[in-house]
């Protein structure tokens, strides 16, 4: 077994670093946005994005996982059966689905709140149909364990983006399209370099009994995937329709619903320093779980996995919150001058920032518990616990958000992410118990909260960024100390 998990480990190493560093392109392009577009502007792009979410799980409707079932182990004629008949009918479907946008693209417009902005959908509607007949060729580059060509892949798909947009926008002078036509131009670039290395597998054959199997196992993903995108990205269409009186009464004269969309947007982004963190775990965790899921022992490790976890991600959550107000003022080169991070209009968003911090750790949380559910194969419980997440996002936006806004929409997914994490957490203890540390679960908590409310009433000058330092650095202490950070490998 040596050899298989080694093997394991490397993909998981280059799936987890290419995912992490597309990330992070993108994110260079967040302090772009914000200081080319309005918050209005930005806002567009934001609503559209989150459309994305969930039309991307229509259009696919697992059909990627019900690939990378029914072509495992299968001889070279029987994956050309799959893939042909699979590739045939995502084109049928994605182009009708495009179709139907299109053919009423104004009311289409209308539920995505870009009423003003119905031109994107012509992208929107290509980029769903490159990155639709993209699925299958990358799942095949994974059953391959070709794991650096579809690295490469991801990354220049990535990088074609970034460079068209700074190019469009810059060069040319192009508005919030500029941002789908990259996006276009990367999934295109991506689409063509996937196709090469298995063309050789697509066939004109089509199979309506394979095709009735493969529906019969991936469309049970679309309401767990759509759960997943209500959880993610409905608040921005809450956002969009609050009482333009509200909002003005919230954040000020002048500020309309779509410039809201745009700051929470600009400000939720920051929370890609723990969700960086947190998918470095993931990528890390579910190896490590299988490779140690017979031995005697492994509870014992669970837990001190956890305690590290969560004693690592406090620090993260601790020093994000700290110093954003910093962060998004630190001078950057834009459009050759130099600008702050994130342009001084969207900072009245930054309370957030802890929030959506937070329901990133929970996530972590989730994937974490999940190793008992995977061991004791109770997926079965996995959809109806993301639709019951789906649930307290669902009612929190429609009964808050219309009054209190941003505030609202990210207690909404940091509280469904907490209860995620419980429902996960409850079942998999059920089937697999865990003794976890709860001493030390508790003072991380108690030390984060002590610091974090010393943190507020803190001004924002040197003096209270060196305190906050100090804090940070004491809470650090701390947890090492107490044992939730060890600095060995000897066990505790």
């Amino acid at each position: 077994m040596r050899g298989p998990l080694k093997q394991l480990a490397s993909d998981t190493a280059v799936y987890g670093f290419s995912s992490i560093l597309a990330r992070f392109f993108n994110y260079l392009l967040v302090p772009f946005y914000t200081h080319v577009f309005t918050p209005g502007e930005y806002g567009a792009v934001a609503k559209a994005y989150a459309a994305f979410v969930f039309l991307n799980v229509v259009y696919t409707y697992g059909m990627e996982s019900a690939y990378l079932k029914h072509a495992a182990g299968k001889d070279r004629e029987g994956v050309q059966k799959v893939f042909s008949t699979a590739l045939w009918t995502l084109l049928g479907t994605s182009l009708v689905f495009s179709f139907f946008v299109l053919r009423w693209m104004q009311p289409a417009a209308g539920l995505m709140g870009l009423d003003e902005h119905a031109h994107l959908l012509y992208y929107m509607a290509a980029i769903l149909i490159c990155d639709t007949l993209l699925a299958v060729p990358m799942a095949q580059l994974r059953l391959q364990r070709k794991s650096w060509t579809f690295a490469g892949i991801r990354l220049t798909g990535v990088a074609i983006n970034l460079g068209l947009n700074l190019w469009l926008i810059l060069g040319l002078g192009w508005g919030v399209e500029a941002v789908l036509l990259g996006n276009l131009a990367g999934s295109v670039g991506s689409l063509v370099l996937a196709w090469l290395p298995v063309s050789s597998l697509f066939r004109a054959t089509y199979d309506p009994g394979l095709l009735r199997s493969m529906l019969a196992f991936g469309l049970p993903y679309v309401p767990t995937g759509l759960g997943y995108a209500i959880t993610e990205a409905i608040a921005p269409f809450f956002l969009d329709r609050m009482d333009p009186a509200e909002t003005e009464a919230l954040y000020g004269a002048g500020v309309e619903p779509g410039d809201v969309v745009g700051i929470y947007n600009a400000c939720f982004k920051l929370g890609v320093f723990m969700l960086l963190y947190v998918q470095m775990f993931r990528f890390a965790w579910q190896p490590f779980f299988l490779n140690l899921q017979h031995d005697p022992e492994a509870p014992g490790i669970f837990s001190r996995a956890f305690s590290l976890f969560t004693a690592i991600g406090a620090l993260v959550f601790l020093g994000v919150s700290f110093f954003a107000r910093a962060l998004v003022a630190i001078p950057v080169p834009v459009g050759g001058e130099m600008r702050t991070l994130i342009a001084p209009s969207y900072w009245d968003g930054l309370f957030i920032v802890p929030l959506v911090l937070l329901a990133y750790l929970a996530q972590g949380w989730y994937t974490h518990f999940t190793a008992g559910i995977f061991i004791k194969s109770r997926t079965i419980h996995l959809p109806w616990i993301t639709l019951a997440g789906a649930a307290v996002t669902l009612s929190i936006n429609g009964l808050l958000t219309p009054r209190y806004g941003m505030a609202a929409s990210a207690t909404a997914i940091l509280l469904s992410q907490f209860a995620m994490a419980a429902l996960v957490g409850a079942v998999a203890y059920r089937h697999f118990p865990i003794p976890y540390q709860w001493k030390r679960l508790a003072m991380i908590a108690l030390v984060t909260a002590l610091a974090f409310g010393a943190h507020l009433s803190l001004p924002d000058s040197m003096t209270g960024y060196a305190v906050r330092a100090a804090l940070l650095a004491a809470a650090g202490v701390i947890f090492v100390t107490g044992g939730a950070i060890p600095l060995s490998g000897r066990r505790r």
